[in-house]
């Protein structure tokens, strides 16, 4: 299985803001990179390799093609909205865009894989996978003890044992970990589009 990591190409340009009226922040756009804000690019690249479809040629730069193609770079980061169905168009996947948790468990069950824009710190709740910002992270199985099998685009060793995140994830190898149900619904309470579910047709 394919693990891409966005902080491995701190180097690689990734324009977004384009839309955005103020000049500043489009020169930002300009200067931004995959490290910075390409989780659901890298997202993209596991999931289509976790479902089979890309004969493994779909890679960081074809997605981030795919993001300028279909407009999904128009504000800071990937708006999945836009890029998800471009992505399913693409490699003929069937996608749910859900905010059930159930809709998650029967897409893992099912064969599918799902990316889960989790939502970083809000009020007073400290992400798990990510402090500032909203996140895109792969799901692409359930565990026997209901533990949920997730790959992180941005993690770093030791992340996850920060603070009150100690405990609630499991590594298994780099970006790859189990995490509970219960740690999928608190991450993602805040996000209202939170599953982008795929199987293939």
């Amino acid at each position: 299985m394919k693990y891409v990591n966005q902080l491995d190409y701190p180097n690689m340009q990734y324009i977004t803001q384009t839309a955005n009226p103020d000049p500043k922040m489009r020169q930002i756009g300009i200067e931004n990179t995959i490290a910075k804000s390409g989780c659901g690019l890298c997202t993209s690249v596991m999931i289509a390799d976790r479902l089979r479809v890309d004969d493994g040629k779909f890679e960081i730069e074809d997605a981030r093609q795919l993001s300028y193609d279909c407009g999904a770079n128009q504000w800071s980061g990937t708006k999945g909205l836009v890029y998800f169905p471009a992505f399913a168009e693409k490699f003929n996947l069937e996608l749910k865009i859900s905010a059930d948790i159930e809709d998650l468990l029967h897409c893992l069950r099912t064969g599918g894989a799902a990316a889960v824009l989790v939502s970083g710190d809000h009020d007073d709740y400290h992400g798990v996978f990510s402090d500032k910002w909203s996140h895109y992270i792969v799901a692409v199985a359930e565990e026997r003890d209901g533990r949920i099998c997730v790959l992180d685009a941005a993690y770093e060793e030791g992340g996850y044992e920060k603070g009150d995140r100690k405990g609630k994830v499991e590594v298994l190898s780099r970006g790859f970990s189990r995490t509970s149900l219960q740690v999928i619904k608190e991450e993602t309470a805040a996000i209202e589009n939170r599953f982008f579910l795929f199987w293939r047709k």
